[in-house]
């Protein structure tokens, strides 16, 4: 068997569908492969949790832990932490892939490990959702801190991929950039991974028969203000009407009070369940703007509300891309009140509110398709022919 290490990043775990989906499509085009996985935190948790691929614990070591008990912890100090041992992280994946003898190593969104795997004489593939284009609002230091980065990347990798659309980028020297280097590859989150049948089946296993679904997404603990008001906002809907159920899913590091639920709402921890499989059931989701979630919601056709994080560039362009791409509506720093996003709400609960229109189920297992179809062809396949 020859072996790909797919090493994913340790903070967040939006990547992990469309890294199985990848993997998947690898195994079926190169029988031979054998797909093993390098994950840490939420993301080694769901991958475990799905248990179709072998999960190695090189990263778990390293990453930051909060404790249950500890009031000071947050989503930031994690991500802040995280981003602190990015080279402790690099060379856990070299150490990972030389310890299982992979003969490629497909690194998502660690952009500290692709110049150390060069180094060390390992091919190396490249996919992001980000290029760290939104380090232009941020001082001179942060702005080559991320060009050095992205050249160390180019100079680094065999193939790259950016999971999105160049105008999903910052700028025009940006896209130019992108468009020399990457190769753009379309939507792709959990909706390359899942069956749309699993999706229908979902919802007859629920005890919910008539009643309309509501799906709330927190986030991690950067986004504990808007799942709040979500919440409250629920809440209120609840009470107004008696044909509505509201299933919320916290995210890492994201605190909640199980106390006090209003009848009619449940509370879940975002690693008991297969999110995408949720909102694909849904008659209405609240999440925030990240790019996979926003994803799997438009290219679900479901209604949704879009609460971006405030002060976050990269979610507030994500946010307005897909407002003004796919008709998501979002509401932005002062407005995420509980009163803006009920009337929000009742909107998208009516029927005068048109429906997303993203990259469904079929394209977006077309994209990781065409990546795994590049990765088998780096490895010595050749592209599948037509025949005759």
């Amino acid at each position: 068997m020859r072996t790909v290490l797919f090493a994913l990043r340790p903070f967040g775990a939006g990547c992990v569908y469309r890294d199985l989906s990848i993997a998947r499509h690898l195994r079926h085009l190169f029988p031979a492969i054998e797909p093993i996985f390098a994950a840490a935190g939420s993301a080694k948790t769901l991958l475990e949790k799905e248990g179709v691929v072998p999960v190695v614990s090189a990263l778990s070591a390293i990453v930051p832990r909060v404790e249950e008990n500890d009031p000071r912890a947050s989503g930031l100090a994690v991500v802040r932490r995280t981003r602190s041992m990015a080279p402790s992280h690099a060379r856990e994946v070299v150490r990972a892939s030389r310890l299982c003898s992979a003969e490629l190593v497909v690194v998502d969104q660690i952009p500290s490990a692709p110049p150390q795997l060069s180094r060390s004489g390992i091919p190396c593939i490249y996919l992001t959702d980000d290029l760290h284009d939104g380090e232009e609002h941020s001082g001179t230091l942060r702005r080559l801190r991320a060009a050095w980065t992205r050249r160390a990347i180019v100079g680094s990798t065999a193939l790259r991929f950016f999971i999105g659309d160049p105008s999903e980028l910052s700028g025009p020297e940006m896209r130019v950039f992108a468009r020399k280097h990457f190769r753009f590859t379309g939507a792709m989150s959990g909706l390359s991974w899942v069956r749309r049948r699993e999706c229908a089946l979902l919802r007859d296993e629920l005890p919910i028969g008539s009643k309309r679904l509501m799906t709330i997404y927190g986030g991690n603990g950067l986004s504990a203000g808007a799942f709040q008001s979500s919440l409250a906002a629920a809440g209120q809907l609840l009470e107004e009407t008696q044909d509505l159920v509201v299933h919320a899913f916290a995210g890492d590091h994201l605190r909640i009070d199980l106390e006090n639920t209003p009848a009619g709402m449940t509370l879940h921890s975002s690693l008991e369940a297969t999110l995408c499989r949720w909102f694909a059931i849904s008659d209405v989701c609240v999440i925030p703007a990240s790019k996979s979630a926003l994803a799997e919601c438009s290219g679900s056709r479901v209604p949704t509300l879009c609460l971006p994080r405030p002060a976050d560039p990269r979610e507030e362009r994500n946010a307005v891309y897909h407002r003004e791409r796919h008709q998501v509506p979002a509401l932005f720093r002062d407005e995420q009140t509980p009163e803006a996003i009920l009337k929000a709400l009742r909107e998208l609960l009516s029927s005068q509110v048109a429906r997303p229109k993203g990259p469904g189920f079929e394209e977006q297992q077309r994209s990781s398709e065409s990546v795994a179809d590049l990765i088998a062809e780096f490895l010595g396949r050749k592209r599948p022919t037509a025949k005759g």
